[in-house]
């Protein structure tokens, strides 16, 4: 059966710190040829640039499927993961010789847990990142003790407003899409309070090795203006996000009180 609970693909906002270096002999493509990922900051947990040290320690909280287990998307496959840290970590280095010559562009992160063991609990990766076509595809993955205590619903938010943000403080990406198995009904409507929209069936698009049949995949999908609408109403927008060096961090509202008045006091 798949993992319920994670977020995976099969195919594959304030001034947010981060700096875009654009290749010029590709204006076509529009591809930043460096990229320095940022660390984002939530309040139960940590996004943080993935390294392939990181393997090691997925290895030994088992985050990884068997190469030959169709029943799980091949995002949760060892192989898959280390392709992905490695792109990722091409186009975050400034010296790479190969960076420009890139044909998909990927980022990694490792998620950690903001608690005493402050350990790996999962990864995220966007894949197949076109700033030409402004789309990639999202995939968050976390250990099965993590599922459901609220860690997506933490991380979602930051990764899209980094996605969203303009080229100068982020990607500037219009459309995110993530497939989800169509039983995990409450990732799906995790991303659907979003703003994320049901766009289609792959049918039998997944391996059900337990009960041999096939099983269905759901397409959804985030527009930037979608996005946009959903900060509009919800608890934490935009103007609840912060910067540190390297860093995105939500504030509380009780802090943006705290500062108003302060701010108030001084200029009184």
């Amino acid at each position: 059966m798949t993992k319920e609970g994670n977020m995976g693909q099969c195919n594959q906002s304030h001034d947010i710190a981060t700096n875009i270096q654009h290749d010029s002999s590709n204006d076509s493509e529009m591809l930043p040829i460096v990229l320095h990922v940022p660390t984002l900051m939530g309040e139960i947990l940590q996004l943080q640039p993935a390294s392939l040290q990181d393997l090691d320690r997925l290895d030994e909280i088992g985050l990884f499927t068997s190469e030959n287990d169709h029943s799980y998307p091949e995002s949760l496959t060892r192989a898959f993961i280390k392709r992905c840290i490695q792109e990722s970590l091409t186009w975050n280095s400034v010296n790479h010789k190969n960076s420009s010559k890139i044909s998909q562009r990927t980022i990694a992160w490792t998620i950690t847990a903001l608690d005493p063991s402050f350990d790996i609990i999962g990864m995220a990766f966007l894949t197949q990142i076109s700033t030409y076509s402004q789309s990639a595809n999202l995939h968050i993955f976390l250990r099965k003790e993590y599922q459901h205590r609220g860690y997506l619903h933490d991380a979602i938010p930051h990764l899209l407003s980094y996605i969203f943000a303009s080229q100068e403080n982020g990607l500037g990406l219009h459309r995110i899409s993530v497939v989800l198995p169509a039983t995990d009904n409450r990732s799906i409507a995790l991303l659907q309070s979003f703003g994320f929209f049901k766009e289609g069936i792959l049918r039998d698009s997944l391996w059900d090795n337990e009960s041999n049949i096939y099983r269905d995949q759901v397409l959804l999908a985030i527009l930037s203006g979608d996005y946009m609408r959903y900060l509009a109403t919800a608890s934490v927008t935009e103007d609840n996000l912060t910067v540190v060096p390297g860093e995105v961090v939500a504030i509380s509202e009780s802090e943006k009180d705290d500062d108003k008045d302060q701010q108030d006091n001084k200029n009184g």
